[in-house]
């Protein structure tokens, strides 16, 4: 199937899907274990223990968003002259970082 609840699939979005990826399903549970572990620490009374576990389950939901964002800032060179013009591109951003902060510094 090529969408789900909420419409068509973004380009990317698939890696999310889990029967695609069984060997991403570690717990055989689909990380359902790896939630109640960081919910049973997050009620301890160690602040440093309950603030790590606050910030993997902040992290373990915000993943999607995140590798989406990663892929709109990917370009792939898929021909010599792309990375060639890219190699180029790059050396002359670099050299006028540098005149401007030169500049700056006068």
């Amino acid at each position: 199937s090529s969408g789900n609840a909420e419409g068509p699939l973004r380009p990317g979005e698939k890696i999310f899907q889990r029967e695609n990826c069984p060997e991403l399903d570690l717990d055989g549970c689909q990380g359902k274990t790896f939630l109640r572990v960081l919910l049973h620490l997050a009620m301890h009374d160690y602040i440093n223990l309950v603030s790590g576990a606050l910030q993997l389950l902040l992290r373990h939901f915000s993943q999607r968003k995140e590798v989406l964002h990663a892929f709109k800032q990917v370009q792939l060179l898929v021909s010599q002259s792309d990375v060639e013009n890219y190699t180029q591109i790059r050396a002359d951003l670099d050299k006028l970082r540098l005149m401007v902060e030169k500049s700056e510094l006068w």
